[in-house]
């Protein structure tokens, strides 16, 4: 009987101690992320005017609890874009570009 138990006390120990280094390692994963020197972006893609509006609210208040990112909406047509530059003044963070002009924005956002 003894034998037994002191088995399931060296089991709860190996799982207690798995789920420390578990623990431990998303601490570092964290540590981690806050250093790098990228810089992450969440692109929003509307097909038409229809689909501009519930795309940026969508995003932008997902956006709103994680904070450090970039908000861009790629709008291929006026009507679209008249929709983002409106949302701008309730999503601060929202750049509005069209498709040629995006490449110009992720390269002027970038670091040395």
């Amino acid at each position: 009987m003894n034998v037994v138990l002191m088995l399931c006390g060296l089991l709860l120990m190996a799982i207690g101690a798995a789920e420390v280094l578990r623990w431990a390692k998303g601490l570092c994963r964290g540590r981690i992320g806050r250093n790098c020197r990228g810089q992450a972006a969440v692109l929003v893609l509307p097909e038409g005017p229809e689909d501009c509006e519930c795309l940026v609210r969508c995003a932008g208040e997902r956006l709103r609890q994680d904070g450090d990112l970039r908000f861009i909406c790629v709008a291929k047509d006026p009507e679209s874009r008249e929709i983002a530059k409106k949302l701008r003044e309730r999503y601060r963070g929202l750049e509005v570009c069209g498709p040629g002009e995006l490449e110009k924005l992720l390269g002027a956002g970038a670091g040395p």
